[in-house]
C-alpha cells in the first residue's frame, strides 16, 4: 500500500522498501520479490542487481512463480547476478 500509494496522500518507496526488506529477511517470498523489484529499479533504495538477483533466486527455490519469470527475463537481459 505504501508502494503504490493506497490509502496513503503519496507513495513512499523508501517506508515500502523497510517493510519489505523486513518480509524478505523472515523468508516471506513475496515481500523478497517486492523487494527485489525496488532494487532493480532503485525505488526508495539504492539500485543493487546483485542483491535483488539474490533475493529472487531464493524465492525462486519455492517455485514464485513471478521471482521464476523475473529471473528469466533478467537472464535474457544479461543483468548481472
Amino acid at each position: 500500500m505504501l508502494a503504490s500509494g493506497v490509502g496513503v496522500d503519496q507513495p513512499d518507496f523508501r517506508a515500502a522498501a523497510d517493510w519489505f526488506s523486513r518480509g524478505a529477511a523472515l523468508g516471506d517470498t513475496n515481500a523478497s520479490v517486492a523487494m527485489a523489484d525496488c532494487l532493480l529499479k532503485g525505488m526508495g533504495v539504492p539500485r543493487d542487481p546483485k542483491k535483488a538477483v539474490e533475493l529472487l533466486r531464493a524465492a525462486a527455490a519455492f517455485n514464485h512463480p513471478a521471482a521464476l519469470s523475473m529471473l528469466g527475463d533478467l537472464t535474457r537481459r544479461g543483468v548481472p547476478g
